[in-house]
């Protein structure tokens, strides 16, 4: 029979980081996910007991991890169900590392993603040429989880719309405009802005039934951090695309900026 197959040996030149895992599997009762900005936590197993027997629920988590009956709930369930809020700054479970940077000029530090930042770190932008401190609010989720649909007109983006995406912060979205078969806006963050996808109210004018039909782009300005966004039609009618006339987005709740865990440094 004829080998259709053949083998390669290569060498491969890596231009970003990778991790690489152990292969061990973990279950549903061993991490935590977290939708609000889609990360997972692995925690250590006994400072998380240690801080759960804290709370008097030592004996409810041990019953939780034995139970086979429970075997398909996620610890994220479980603890939401105890509606564990993130009131303890040592508390390893809830805070997930949010943070709303300021100036002392009142200048907002927005993330942005210049050349040579990759990975888990956060770049910002620059605060004002006379600031002297910078002040770090950190964001707390209560560990409940609820989302909302909402939606927002192409009239509202072309004047220029603020658009809450958690409790803690958002987008102003301004620039609104059709470029033949594409639409373009821009986004500016504030407070602790949720990732957000914008997505249009296009099926009534666009054939969706492929996942081809269209390209989405954006680009951060690693400068004022301001978004720019743009959808690309492949094969749609202009004056189709130009009938879009609403999006919708997703608000995330149960995040609080807690300005009394805020810290002010000083600027050298």
């Amino acid at each position: 029979m004829q080998q259709f197959l053949k083998h390669y040996k290569v060498k491969i030149r890596v231009l970003s980081p990778i991790f690489i895992g152990s292969g061990e599997k973990i279950g549903k009762k061993e991490y935590i996910y977290m939708p609000w900005n889609h990360r997972v936590i692995i925690p250590d197993a006994d400072k998380m007991f240690e801080d759960l027997s804290r709370r008097g629920w030592a004996n409810e988590f041990t019953s939780f991890l034995m139970d086979s009956r429970n075997g398909q709930m996620p610890l994220s369930t479980w603890l939401a169900q105890k509606k564990l809020r993130g009131e303890d700054a040592d508390n390893p479970v809830i805070f997930n590392g949010g943070m709303i940077l300021t100036d002392d000029t009142g200048r907002e530090l927005l993330p942005s993603s210049p050349d040579g930042v990759s990975g888990g770190a956060v770049a910002y932008t620059v605060p004002a040429e006379n600031a002297q401190s910078i002040t770090f609010t950190p964001v707390y989720h209560s560990g409940v989880y609820e989302y909302e649909e909402r939606t927002v007109t192409v009239d509202e983006m072309q004047q220029g719309v603020k658009i809450a995406t958690s409790d803690a912060g958002g987008y102003t979205l301004q620039n609104f405009a059709v470029q033949g078969r594409a639409l373009t806006w821009q986004m500016v963050p504030y407070g602790y802005a949720q990732s957000c996808e914008l997505t249009p109210q296009d099926e009534e004018y666009i054939d969706t039934n492929t996942n081809s039909y269209a390209m989405r782009s954006s680009t951060v300005d690693p400068t004022t951090g301001i978004i720019s966004c743009r959808i690309d039609y492949y094969t749609a009618d202009p004056a189709q695309v130009a009938k879009i006339s609403e999006f919708r987005y997703v608000f995330s709740g149960g995040y609080h900026a807690d300005e009394s865990r805020a810290v002010t440094l000083p600027l050298q």
